[in-house]
């Protein structure tokens, strides 16, 4: 992989941009719904929402495909990390998670 992606330097400097712009867009969303968090440069964000267990919505966005993980470790327990999705499926992962986060609220 490395070799590849330093033959095609400049495709993949081309992603750069949209992928910022995804993180943009995924994290507003997130926000509008509640939720806080840490923005990196990485192409995840750590985040937490007062309502809901971290631990559930992993379990539960799990099972639809969503890259998240949760640590155990108790500096970490109240948030999950999330992996940027492209932008072209943002809308649809923030709906997973609307869906998901009525059905923890307590």
């Amino acid at each position: 992989m490395a070799t590849f992606v330093l033959k095609n330097r400049s495709y993949f400097r081309s992603l750069v941009p949209k992928m910022i712009f995804a993180k943009e867009q995924f994290m507003d969303g997130l926000r509008e719904i509640g939720f806080f968090g840490v923005e990196g440069k990485a192409n995840f964000i750590w985040v937490t929402h007062p309502d809901v267990s971290m631990r559930e919505l992993q379990r539960e966005l799990s099972e639809n495909s969503i890259l998240v993980r949760h640590f155990e470790l108790p500096q970490f327990e109240k948030f999950i990390r999330i992996t940027i999705p492209p932008l072209e499926i943002v809308d649809f992962v923030l709906s997973v998670i609307k869906l998901k986060m009525k059905k923890l609220q307590f």
